[in-house]
């Protein structure tokens, strides 16, 4: 990967950003998964680069602080994300980087916003149809237990429905809004009430699958459409 290509990426981010999920996304649609794994590599070398430049101008100013893994992983981080001018005032100053630091001039965390590429999946249907499938079983049990009370096994018996047509099923949305569980039968409500629901079976759940499953489908698909 070219300098310039890299730098691009880099820009496109905008940062500081408060939606790194959507700057995630957008990197995604833009970039090719091959790139997306050699700019993960270059965004490593440079903070890499940064860390090291950090620890020989600490030394050489004498000083003597608590430096934080997770802090200075944010401030090399930062310094990468704010733009090709930002990373090379401090690449050829580094005693900047300790000030930068020190100070607490960065934000957390510019590689928050980097996508792996492996989570291009994440971008179509089909990869929530098949981890919602997964889920199923779970709370099939639940619904064919009589040693759970009417109420619970049929809100079990509710999320068996919504995740054999997920995602969004509007027929599925329909039932539960006459059982008064949801208002308007929207996307954002159904989603909403299956990770209400899952908390309240959640003693007999294990893990959180649908609550990581609609976290995931509101950051790469919702975006994506």
């Amino acid at each position: 990967m070219t300098d310039e290509r890299f730098w691009d990426i880099v820009d496109s981010v905008g940062w500081p950003v408060e939606d790194t999920d959507a700057a995630k996304v957008e990197i995604l649609m833009n970039t090719a998964p091959a790139e997306i794994k050699e700019f993960r590599n270059e965004l490593d070398e440079r903070t890499s680069k940064l860390r090291e430049f950090f620890d020989e101008a600490r030394e050489d100013m004498d000083e003597d602080f608590y430096v934080s893994g997770d802090g200075l992983d944010d401030c090399v981080n930062h310094i990468v994300g704010c733009g090709e001018h930002e990373y090379r005032v401090h690449v050829l100053n580094p005693e900047q980087i300790v000030r930068t630091y020190r100070n607490g001039r960065f934000v957390e965390n510019f590689s928050y916003a980097v996508p792996y590429a492996t989570e291009y999946e994440k971008l179509g249907t089909e990869y929530y149809t098949h981890r919602s499938h997964r889920c199923i079983d779970k709370y099939d049990e639940i619904a064919k237990n009589e040693k759970f009370s009417e109420d619970y096994r049929r809100k079990a018996t509710w999320m068996v429905d919504v995740l054999e047509s997920f995602p969004y099923n509007s027929s599925a949305a329909d039932r539960l809004e006459y059982a008064d569980q949801i208002g308007e039968p929207t996307e954002e409500a159904l989603l909403d009430w299956m990770h209400e629901t899952e908390e309240e079976l959640s003693d007999d759940i294990n893990g959180w699958p649908v609550r990581n499953l609609v976290s995931d489908y509101r950051t790469y698909y919702i975006y994506n459409q």
